[in-house]
């Protein structure tokens, strides 16, 4: 494991995380749903998906964004001790009672593999393991990003394939899980070209040649994928491979714990 010192961190990859993170600030409404998602309990629990896609998509190439008439507030959580389907409208009923007037739609993310198969066909799917595993495998490249707002309001990003195709106005299928015939359902339905005109309809999946890697978690990862742990002056970055499986806020060890990790560092 290798330690970037402070200062030497990638910084077009925080700059992106910094510019998802101020328009997610000039929304005040998307403010408000990230402060009810940390208020309700629900676990590990995580809005993304569409509502970022609008988000930044509205601000970019449309005609601005309203969080109120989103199609879903989709709100991911993670609960492995309760993978009862029950426990989904659960939760979408608690985040209603918070705030009502949204389409709130909450899903256990650690009970996917659950339905996935029966809903979407196709074999057994094998259980994620933490929300990170289970953002990698959303519809687009774009909209496999998730936030959450931390105790001290800031904002973390989960985004295991990177910021890229969101930013930057780009509809991609991700091949990790959904098929050719789902995604083109889902471009004929959202019509991206048509409601943000300048974003980018490709259908090949990979980007620029890019070899495309297993989910950041996924225990078919290779394990000969470089870890990279950055450290920025607002976030702990962890890299597998070229991936950026989770952000979160960072605080500077202490003294006594900086000497420690440099003993380990030294190690052969």
């Amino acid at each position: 494991m290798t330690a970037w010192p402070n200062g030497l961190e990638d910084q077009a990859e925080v700059r992106r995380d910094d510019q998802l993170r101020e328009l997610v600030r000039s929304s005040p409404p998307l403010m408000r749903a990230l402060a009810v998602v940390r208020e309700s309990g629900l676990a590990d629990a995580w809005i993304g998906a569409g509502v970022l896609r609008d988000l930044v998509w509205g601000s970019r190439y449309g005609h601005g964004f309203d969080l109120r008439t989103v199609r879903d507030v989709d709100v991911a959580f993670f609960d492995p001790a309760d993978l009862n389907r029950d426990n989904d409208q659960e939760a979408t009923a608690r985040l209603a009672v918070l705030e009502t007037g949204l389409p709130w739609e909450a899903k256990n993310q650690a009970a996917v593999h659950t339905w996935y198969p029966q809903r979407f066909g196709g074999p057994p799917v094998p259980p994620f393991q933490s929300i990170a595993e289970a953002v990698a495998t959303w519809p687009e490249y774009a909209t496999a990003v998730a936030i959450q707002l931390g105790p001290d309001d800031h904002i973390l990003v989960c985004a295991p394939h990177g910021l890229y195709d969101l930013l930057d106005g780009v509809w991609r299928r991700n091949p990790t899980r959904v098929s050719e015939h789902t995604s083109q359902q889902r471009l004929a339905r959202h019509r991206p070209a048509q409601r943000w005109p300048g974003v980018r309809v490709i259908s090949n999946p990979q980007r620029g040649g890019e070899q495309r890697l297993p989910s950041c978690s996924s225990p078919t990862a290779p394990v000969a994928l470089p870890i990279l742990v950055r450290v920025s002056r607002l976030a702990l970055v962890v890299t597998v491979g070229r991936r950026r499986c989770h952000v979160a806020p960072w605080k500077r060890p202490s003294a006594a714990s900086h000497r420690r990790q440099n003993g380990r560092a030294q190690q052969p």
